[in-house]
C-alpha cells in the first residue's frame, strides 16, 4: 500500500512538472468540448467525498440557476484546477469543517458565459502578506501553521496558467483562522 501511494505521489508530481512546462513552453493545448456543470460537480464531488467524509469535513456544491446546463471549455483541465483547490481546502480545513463549491454567472450573451467557481473553506486561512506568493512555482508558505502539510508547490501555480489559457483569471480572499476562498 505505501509502495502504491509513494508511486502515485510521484506520477503526480512528474506530471505537475511535465504540465508546467508545457505551459511555459507554449505548448498546452486546449480541448474545448460541450460538458453538463452538474456532471463536472458531481466528478469532482465523488472524487473528494470519500476524503472529505474520513476527515469528518462536509463537501458541499451551489449550482446558481442562471449557470447555463452545458457548457464549451477544457472539461479536463477545469477539472485540473477544480481538483487542486478543493485538495488544498481539505489539506487545510480541520475536522467539523466545511468546503464550499459555488457557481455562478457573471456575464452571459449569446455565445458566450463567464462565470465565476469558487471554493470556499473553514480551514486555518492564509496571512495577506502570505497571499501573493501563492501562485508561484515551486513556493510555499513556509511558517508553523503550513509546515505539516506536504506538496511541491506547483499545485496553485499550475492553476493559476490554467485558468488564464481558458480565459480566465484566479485569486483568493482569505484571513487566518477564518479560512479561503479561492475563485
Amino acid at each position: 500500500g505505501t509502495l502504491k501511494k509513494s508511486s502515485s505521489i510521484l506520477l503526480e508530481i512528474l506530471n505537475d512538472i511535465l504540465d508546467l512546462s508545457k505551459i511555459e513552453a507554449g505548448r498546452m493545448e486546449l480541448k474545448p468540448v460541450a460538458f453538463s456543470t452538474r456532471q463536472l460537480v458531481d466528478k469532482i464531488h465523488a472524487l473528494f467525498s470519500p476524503i472529505a467524509a474520513t476527515q469528518r469535513v462536509s463537501l458541499n456544491y451551489h449550482i446558481n440557476q442562471s449557470v447555463p446546463e452545458q457548457i464549451i471549455a477544457d472539461e479536463t483541465r477545469l477539472i485540473q484546477v477544480l481538483s487542486n483547490l478543493v485538495s488544498n481546502s481539505l489539506k487545510f480545513t480541520e475536522k467539523g469543517g466545511s468546503i464550499d463549491i459555488g457557481f455562478e454567472v457573471l456575464q452571459k450573451n449569446k455565445t458566450k458565459v463567464s462565470m465565476r467557481i469558487d471554493v470556499r473553506d473553514s480551514g486555518i486561512g492564509i496571512a495577506k502578506e502570505d497571499q501573493k506568493m501563492l501562485f508561484t512555482s515551486f513556493t510555499q508558505l513556509d511558517n508553523s501553521t503550513t509546515k505539516p502539510y506536504a506538496g511541491t508547490g506547483l499545485g496553485l501555480a499550475i492553476s493559476k496558467q490554467l485558468v488564464n489559457l481558458l480565459g480566465g483569471n484566479i485569486g483568493v480572499y482569505s484571513n487566518p483562522g477564518l479560512g479561503s476562498t479561492f475563485w
